[in-house]
C-alpha cells in the first residue's frame, strides 16, 4: 500500500529536514508547488535532497490565489501553461518528480464562500451553472486535462487527480451534473490515480452528530464501484492547517481509525494531510506510525448512513433540476465512468 503526505506551506528547507524521517517510513512527499516559488533556490534542494534519499515526490502545482489556486475547469489553460512551465523547468534544472498532482477543486473565492456562506456560495454557482458559456467551458476543460495527462506522460511522468468524494455520486449515475455544477472535471479525464479527500474532520461541518470512520468506509466502497484506476484516500486533517483555515484533529490517534477503515476497504494508498499539521502536534513522529495501523472495516454509523443519504438526495434533486433546465450540451451520455489509460470504457458494476 502506498503512503503519501501532503506539505502544502512549511518552508521548503524545513521539508527538506524532514526528508530523513519520510525515507525511513517509505512515505512520498505530496509537495505543493505554487508556480511563483519555481524561482526558490530552497525549491531546487529540497528535489535533489528528496531524489538523494529516494523519496519520491508528488508535484502538487498550484496557481497563484487570483487564477482560482487549485486547477479547475475555469483556469483549465492557465494549468496547461504552468504544466507546460514546470516541466521545462524540471528538465532546465535536470531535477525529477515522481508524478503530477492536480487537486481538482472549485476555485479558491468560491470555496471559502462556501465555506463561510454555504448558501450563499450555492446561490451564486446555481446562477453560474445556469450559463451555457460555463457548460462550455467545462467541455473544454474536459479536453485540457486529457492532454495534460498525455503531455505528463510524454515526459516519462504519470498524474493523480485528488478531489471531493462527491464525485462517487456522479461517476455512479452516468452523469456529470455535479462536477459541471462545482466546475471540477473529474470522471471524463483518463487519470491514473484518483484520490478521495474524504476528510473526516471537515464532513463533520455538515452534520450536527458525531460522524465515524465509517463514513470512509462508505465512500471508498461507492468509489470501488466507480472507478477503475489505483484508489488513494486523503484523510485528516491533521493540527489546523488548510487553504479554508479547517479545524482538525490534535491527536493523530483520532485519525488511526480512518487509516485502519480506509486499509479495510482496499485502498491502494493513504495520504495524510499534512506535514504541516503534524508539526503542530507535540509528537510529530506520531503521526507518521498511523501508516501502520492494522486494517479495520469500520460499519458506518446512523449519523453516517445520514449524511451520506442526505448527499445522494441532494445529487438526485441536482441531476431533476438538470433534466427541467435542459440547458444544451449539459448531459455527457454514458461517458461519466472514469477511463483507464489506452482501455475503452465499460458499464458500470451494479450497484449493491
Amino acid at each position: 500500500m502506498r503512503r503519501e503526505i501532503w506539505a502544502e506551506f512549511m518552508p521548503y528547507d524545513w521539508v527538506r529536514a524532514d526528508l530523513p524521517r519520510l525515507a525511513a517510513a517509505d512515505v512520498q512527499l505530496n509537495l505543493a508547488i505554487p508556480l511563483e516559488r519555481l524561482s526558490d533556490p530552497a525549491l531546487k534542494r529540497l528535489l535533489q535532497a528528496a531524489h538523494a534519499l529516494q523519496v519520491p515526490v508528488g508535484a502538487w502545482l498550484l496557481l497563484p490565489d487570483a487564477q482560482g489556486y487549485w486547477p479547475n475547469a475555469e483556469n483549465a489553460r492557465l494549468f496547461q501553461q504552468a504544466l507546460a512551465q514546470f516541466l521545462r523547468w524540471l528538465a532546465q534544472q535536470g531535477l525529477h518528480v515522481a508524478e503530477i498532482i492536480v487537486d481538482m477543486e472549485s476555485p479558491l473565492a468560491l470555496s471559502r464562500l462556501l465555506k463561510g456562506r454555504l448558501w450563499q456560495g450555492l446561490q451564486l454557482e446555481y446562477q453560474r451553472w445556469l450559463d451555457p458559456l460555463q457548460q462550455r467551458r467545462f467541455d473544454e476543460a474536459v479536453a485540457i486535462y486529457t492532454a495534460a495527462v498525455a503531455r505528463a506522460h510524454d515526459a516519462g511522468l504519470q498524474m493523480q487527480v485528488v478531489t471531493y468524494p462527491f464525485v462517487v455520486h456522479d461517476a455512479l449515475a452516468q452523469t456529470t451534473v455535479l462536477q459541471r455544477f462545482l466546475q471540477i472535471p473529474v470522471t471524463l479525464v483518463p487519470w491514473d490515480r484518483v484520490s478521495l479527500m474524504i476528510y473526516r474532520s471537515s464532513f463533520q461541518d455538515l452534520c450536527p452528530l458525531p460522524l465515524s470512520p465509517g463514513l470512509v468506509t462508505a465512500y471508498l466502497q461507492l468509489a470501488r464501484r466507480a472507478f477503475e484506476q489505483p484508489l488513494n484516500a486523503a484523510l485528516g486533517v491533521l493540527g489546523t492547517v488548510g487553504k479554508l483555515q479547517e479545524g482538525g484533529f490534535a491527536d493523530p490517534a483520532c485519525l488511526a481509525a480512518d487509516v485502519a477503515s480506509a486499509r479495510a476497504a482496499g485502498a491502494d494508498g493513504i495520504q495524510l494531510f499534512s506535514l504541516d499539521g503534524l508539526h503542530q502536534l507535540a509528537q510529530p513522529e506520531n503521526g507518521l506510525r498511523l501508516y501502520q495501523t492494522p486494517a479495520r472495516l469500520h460499519t458506518p454509523t446512523a449519523a453516517d448512513r445520514a449524511l451520506l443519504q442526505t448527499l445522494q438526495l441532494a445529487h438526485r434533486s441536482l441531476q431533476q433540476l438538470d433534466r427541467l433546465i435542459s440547458l444544451p450540451n449539459r448531459r455527457c451520455g454514458s461517458h461519466s465512468r472514469i477511463q483507464t489509460p489506452a482501455s475503452p470504457l465499460h458499464a458500470p458494476a451494479p450497484i449493491a
